[in-house]
């Protein structure tokens, strides 16, 4: 609205010859506002202007800016394709800006990829040319669809495919370690019981023992183009990828070899 709401105490003011004596009595005496002689009037007047009383300002009240952040927020996570939803935005303040068509940019720092809080900026327009800059925080929210055991699985299980259902869960928080992908852990050996139903965390989960301690082995011996199949004794047990002291059964000598697959191992010379 342009204009003051105060011009009118301008032009109203006393044609009447008053004393400036505190003790006036008669028509001077308690005289509203609207009848204060012209120079007390018109310092009321410059007051309220220096006030900072902005007669060309709106009012963005934080609920409607909180909405057309989220409406905005909204599009860009849609377009990641993540499964994140604005949960809500938080701006504590009532925002004054100029007169004039407002709207606002959503501008994330980064890429989000994960449910929880997070400090985003927003630009906020006043007829396309920015005028305030916010950071309100939004709360997001993650729709997901994850394994989890069919059955309760003991531990040192060697899971499969087969022992997983898929369910979708929405999350208000970043869970590190979980497992969403059943290709993280297939074939994989269980370090704890896992129970019907409940989310898996990676950690549960460890390349299962190829060789125990005492098995009799296959044992490759690489030499060249020549290679050797014999057999052998662990004298430990492994993973694959790990290496462990072999001995052979006849000579009774010990040497090292690399674990390659259940119950073998290879000597490269």
């Amino acid at each position: 609205m342009k204009g003051s709401i105060f011009s009118g105490a301008i032009l109203e003011y006393s044609t009447l010859e008053c004393s400036t004596s505190l003790y006036s009595t008669g028509p001077c005496a308690r005289q509203p506002l609207g009848f204060w002689p012209r120079g007390i009037a018109l310092i009321f007047a410059l007051v309220l202007g220096l006030s900072g009383f902005d007669a060309q300002a709106q009012l963005l009240s934080q609920e409607q800016l909180n909405r057309q952040v989220s409406l905005e927020l909204q599009k860009i996570l849609a377009d990641d394709g993540n499964g994140l939803t604005v949960s809500n935005v938080l701006y504590r303040y009532d925002l004054q800006v100029n007169d004039g068509e407002v709207s606002v940019e959503v501008d994330l720092p980064m890429e989000i990829q994960t449910p929880g809080r997070h400090t985003i900026l927003v630009n906020v327009l006043v007829d396309g040319v920015v005028e305030k800059v916010l950071e309100p925080t939004a709360k997001l929210t993650q729709r997901l669809r994850i394994p989890v055991p069919a059955t309760t699985l003991e531990r040192g299980t060697v899971v499969s495919s087969a022992d997983f259902n898929w369910i979708e869960k929405e999350f208000s928080r970043s869970i590190p370690g979980l497992v969403t992908e059943i290709n993280a852990v297939v074939g994989k050996a269980l370090t704890r019981t896992a129970r019907e139903g409940r989310l898996l965390q990676s950690k549960w989960f460890e390349a299962p023992v190829a060789v125990d301690r005492g098995e009799r082995i296959r044992v490759k011996v690489s030499t060249g183009l020549l290679t050797i199949n014999t057999l052998g004794v662990a004298m430990g047990k492994g993973r694959i990828g790990e290496t462990i002291e072999v001995r052979n059964p006849d000579s009774r000598q010990r040497y090292l070899a690399r674990i390659i697959g259940p119950g073998e191992v290879q000597v490269e010379n």
